[in-house]
């Protein structure tokens, strides 16, 4: 497994996946039949998008947008918010769109026995452990949680802001979002690069976590920032 370079803010740092073995997990899911397309769509909605498994286990068709590239979420404290989705996501979810029950309460559900009950937490994780075992990942437990730290560690080296992280993941803090600033070195020295425009030596480059503080910083109005400047006066004094 693929581990962070140090601590963000004293937390440990979450384990992941890399490419490699986010594909050889995928590879396992055998897509010629209705069992593996919808355990396709729930991998790439926990290992792309970031979702909780419980998010995904609890989703409703008309939660939806296939035009929009959206997804309505209803996550803690049954808190909504509006998640992207990517192409490919979109394309298997209407590939399962297909095949699934009309009448089912939630998008995913069950194929045998009883039919139409929604795919529980319980299952998700069986599958996900299953496919993992297959693929020879069972050295490390990988886990839906693990899938969803995998995707949000990848959209922050694709460079989604924090306030923009903290959203699709749904955390209710900005700091719980920030364990995800873990770049490799040489993440940190490309977007060091990007940042300042200059070539010349990266010595002195700032961390990942400083680099999306300073981006965090660039979203907050003027007039926000003169509070927390004058709190932080007030407070020393």
């Amino acid at each position: 497994m693929t581990r962070g370079n140090g601590a963000a803010r004293g937390r440990t740092l979450p384990k992941i996946l890399s490419d490699e073995q986010m594909q050889l997990l995928f590879d396992q899911v055998n897509i010629g039949n209705p069992t593996g397309i919808r355990n396709m769509v729930a991998l790439e909605l926990m290992g792309w998008s970031g979702l909780r498994v419980s998010e995904v286990s609890a989703m409703r068709r008309r939660d939806i947008d296939f035009t929009g590239k959206k997804l309505r979420v209803l996550g803690k404290g049954d808190k909504e918010r509006i998640v992207g989705l990517r192409d490919r996501t979109l394309e298997w979810m209407r590939n399962w769109d297909e095949l699934r029950r009309p009448r089912a309460t939630t998008f995913l559900h069950t194929i045998k026995g009883d039919a139409g009950k929604p795919c529980s937490r319980s299952s998700m994780l069986k599958m996900v452990k299953r496919y993992a075992g297959q693929a020879g990942l069972d050295s490390a437990p990988v886990n839906c949680h693990m899938l969803r730290h995998t995707a949000a560690t990848r959209l922050v080296r694709r460079g989604m802001s924090p306030v923009t992280l903290q959203e699709q993941l749904g955390h209710e803090d900005i700091g719980t979002t920030m364990i995800y600033t873990h770049l490799e070195p040489q993440d940190r020295v490309d977007e060091f690069r990007k940042l300042t425009n200059e070539q010349g030596s990266l010595d002195d480059a700032p961390a990942a976590e400083d680099l999306l503080l300073m981006a965090l910083l660039r979203e907050i109005p003027a007039e926000r920032k003169r509070a927390l400047i004058e709190g932080m006066i007030d407070t020393q004094d």
